[in-house]
């Protein structure tokens, strides 16, 4: 019986597709050399949250409060680029914050929704495989 558990248990090892495999543990190194903090040259920023799961990177920045809309776009232009040079990335999302309690509660339904709007400021999109590549200006009620 104990040796039918064993065959079974290594064929399915072999069966399984790489696909369904745990992915590895995230790594950050990529996105530490690709723009650290203190290299942007348009404004300076905190990384509040990231997450790389296989090629896929999800980023949320946090920038002043006193951030330009011409700054806040021009920094997303700045990492867009940083991203499409990195190899190892093949999607890229990243979301632009003024507000680290916007960023916190952006799921929390009880935070009211015209305050996370007006502190969500931007968004990047960036799909290597498919070649669309956004940046789209998302804050509400904030022209500056």
């Amino acid at each position: 019986m104990n040796l039918v558990l064993i065959v079974v248990m290594a064929a399915l090892v072999f069966l399984v597709p790489e696909t369904y495999e745990t992915p590895p543990a995230p790594s950050y190194t990529s996105l530490d050399k690709a723009l650290p903090v203190s290299r942007s040259k348009v404004i300076p920023y905190d990384i509040l949250r990231e997450q790389i799961v296989g090629p896929v990177l999800s980023v949320e920045i946090l920038v002043d409060d006193t951030a330009t809309k011409d700054q806040v776009l021009a920094l997303a232009q700045e990492l867009g680029r940083s991203y499409l040079a990195d190899e190892s990335i093949r999607r890229a999302f990243v979301f632009i914050y003024d507000s680290r309690e916007a960023q916190e509660r952006r799921m929390d339904e009880s935070y009211p929704r015209s305050d996370f709007l007006s502190h969500y400021l931007a968004a990047v999109s960036i799909d290597k495989d498919t070649g669309e590549n956004t940046i789209r200006w998302t804050a509400e009620g904030r022209g500056h």
